[in-house]
């Protein structure tokens, strides 16, 4: 598997067609309303990879996140994609190389 530099949407969807285990995946994201900051969904969660939101039912009722909020994506051990990897803030795409 790629090591996730595309971005989470470039990664999640490889998960989901390549190797068909999105429902494997664990995501770790930037949550305001959780204490520490930070929240984690199941790839199973996953109803709808969008253009620029993931669409996750939660126990509450579907919620949209926005894709520049996930900060890691894990399938077991393996860390797929990390956005401190990637380099610059949260929104923001590295400059080419």
């Amino acid at each position: 598997m790629s090591r996730g530099l595309e971005g989470p949407r470039a990664t999640l969807n490889e998960l989901k067609w390549r190797y068909d285990a999105l429902a494997e995946a664990i995501l770790a994201f930037e949550d305001r309303e959780a204490p520490d900051g930070e929240a984690r969904a199941s790839g199973a969660d996953i109803v709808d990879l969008g253009r620029s939101f993931i669409t996750l039912e939660r126990e509450f009722g579907e919620v949209q996140l926005p894709y520049h909020r996930v900060q890691e994506i894990r399938r077991g051990d393996e860390v797929v994609f990390d956005r401190d990897e990637m380099g610059g803030e949260p929104g923001q795409h590295p400059e080419p190389g």
